[in-house]
């Protein structure tokens, strides 16, 4: 999947992402979801001018009975254009580093075996 930029237009545009990989809103649950063992490519994110990739493995959270929540979740709250949070698959494959003395986030690849 090619980066893509964000898009500031109606709220229709937050579930572009989920639906790019797939993944299909489901009202009664409240969120996106994709099944476990469907092919489903590799998200770039870029921040600050960095890629960064979440691969489908970090993004995927299980539901059981091969259904998986789609991890990242829209928000339209506090911002006038869609916006994701980008919380645990980012987490997953980048580990933070806080600077207090220098307001700045800094993220370096997990490592996992």
């Amino acid at each position: 999947m090619e980066p893509a930029p964000a898009l500031p237009s109606t709220p229709s545009t937050r579930h572009f992402q989920a639906h790019m990989v797939g993944a299909k809103w489901v009202e009664a649950l409240g969120s996106y979801f994709i099944g476990c063992n469907a092919d489903a490519p590799d998200i770039t994110f870029t921040i600050n001018g960095k890629p960064y990739t979440v691969t489908s493995l970090n993004y995927k959270i299980s539901a059981g009975l091969d259904l998986c929540m789609f991890g990242f979740f829209p928000s339209t709250s506090g911002g006038f254009y869609p916006s994701w949070i980008l919380g645990p698959p980012l987490i997953r494959e980048y580990c933070q580093i806080h600077d207090m003395q220098a307001g700045t986030i800094g993220m370096a690849k997990a490592i996992s075996s």
